[in-house]
């Protein structure tokens, strides 16, 4: 698969080092000794076997490794609390069912086109960014629905728009409301009219060397930063549910029964609730990238278009 060729980083871009999540290297860090805890002789009366904290980093470490496939080590292993180990039993319990559900073409195809409008999503809003970076630097209150997209998608799409006789609402954002579109327009083969996020409207945009450029930027640059900060925000707000769902089994479970009850509780959510996404893997992140490269190396839309026709 052909790399994209790197591009220099402007000068208005402040690069921001990523949040690291550091490891359970001490007692401290866990919140007891290794050496006050087995596995198979537990108090089950203490609050550290029922109790979930959101900002344990400890967990979060634990959870990042199951996530990735990286084994544990044997003190990872005997730190856990039993709601620790339900957590990671549930993910892996989860991995595996969604594994089992994407092995098919279809499902595959379908992944693969979910990635890249969560990508291009991404580079839409870069773009924005870059566009109206002083106008925000300068308004910092000011409302996104304030800001001139008409300037915006004429910096990105005007000369593609004329050149290829289209008009430019094509290439305005599928998902956000816009009544500037006629039904003419809509019905065109030459102004598709898009109404969603799809690999067509994906190509429109890629048409524009100007936002090619910037979205390469925004692939070898920004992306898996921005991704490693989402995952770290997702397993919080995971956490911050599962914290909740034990302290109602707490306030309604005897406490010799609570161990168990919580455990049960997680693995219900985790994995039986299909509301309860898990957060992206680093290889979902490569994944995605390398999806993203293989939208913007295909042919042009105009180019392709236009063959069609011949």
């Amino acid at each position: 698969m052909m790399s994209p060729q790197k591009t220099n980083s402007p000068s208005y871009i402040k690069e921001e080092p990523r949040d690291e999540i550091s490891n359970c290297d001490s007692d401290d860090d866990c919140g007891f000794s290794f050496d006050d805890f087995n596995l198979e002789n537990i108090d089950l009366s203490s609050s550290r076997n029922t109790a979930i904290c959101p900002q344990n980093k400890f967990l979060f470490n634990i959870i990042r490794k199951v996530l990735d496939g990286v084994e544990f080590t044997q003190e990872e292993i005997n730190c856990m609390t039993i709601p620790e180990r339900a957590i990671v039993d549930a993910i892996v319990a989860k991995k595996k069912k969604n594994g089992e559900s994407k092995n098919c073409k279809k499902t595959n195809k379908k992944r693969e086109e979910e990635k890249q409008k969560l990508f291009f999503k991404g580079a839409l809003k870069f773009s924005e960014k870059l566009f109206f970076k002083n106008e925000l630097a300068q308004k910092k209150k000011i409302r996104r629905k304030q800001l001139d997209r008409d300037a915006y998608y004429e910096y990105y799409w005007g000369d593609v728009a004329r050149e290829n006789n289209v008009d430019i609402s094509n290439f305005f954002h599928p998902n956000k409301k816009n009544t500037s579109k006629t039904n003419a327009q809509n019905s065109s083969a030459l102004n598709p009219g898009l109404k969603s996020l799809n690999t067509t409207y994906i190509d429109l945009i890629l048409s524009s060397d100007k936002f090619k450029d910037d979205t390469f930027y925004y692939l070898e640059q920004v992306f898996a930063q921005e991704y490693n900060k989402s995952i770290q925000q997702k397993i919080y707000k995971m956490l911050l549910k599962l914290q909740a769902i034990a302290d109602k089994v707490i306030a309604e479970t005897a406490p010799q029964n609570q161990p168990q009850a919580i455990k049960q509780a997680i693995t219900n959510y985790i994995v039986s609730n299909p509301k309860a996404k898990l957060p992206w893997t680093q290889q979902e992140v490569q994944d995605t990238k390398n999806y993203a490269i293989k939208a913007l190396n295909r042919q042009n839309y105009f180019v392709r278009l236009s063959q069609s026709f011949i």
